[in-house]
């Protein structure tokens, strides 16, 4: 909804300003040194959409009433490893390797402690 706003505020001034000048400041937006920023803009919003949307899978699970210490989370800065990846939330048996193809995104969505250390 800002990207939008911002667009159409943009486009507003664009056309308050005689052509010669509103294709000077077009030129000037395509100029190739600000590729890196806007790279790293869209980067940034990116990480921000993801930490808003873990926010949200954090409060559902409340996952935040396992560690509520911030920045610890027990003794160090990461739950112990055991609570990462555990099998506990896989939903589809083993196969004959013993392993679970489910075991990684089961554990992204629902294992309350993974997801409050995805979203910090």
């Amino acid at each position: 909804m800002l990207w939008n706003g911002l667009s159409i505020l943009r486009t507003n001034k664009l056309l308050s300003l005689p052509p010669s000048s509103a294709t000077l400041q077009l030129t000037a937006l395509r100029h190739p040194s600000l590729r890196p920023f806007k790279i790293a803009t869209a980067a940034l919003c990116a990480l921000i959409f993801a930490t808003a949307m873990s926010g949200g899978l954090v409060a559902g699970l409340d996952a935040g009433l396992i560690y509520n210490d911030f920045p610890y989370m027990g003794v160090g800065l990461t739950p112990p490893k055991s609570e990462l990846f555990d099998k506990f939330y896989s939903h589809v048996p083993a196969d004959e390797r013993g392993e679970h193809s489910d075991l990684i995104w089961r554990n992204m969505l629902e294992n309350p402690s993974l997801v409050q250390l995805d979203h910090r």
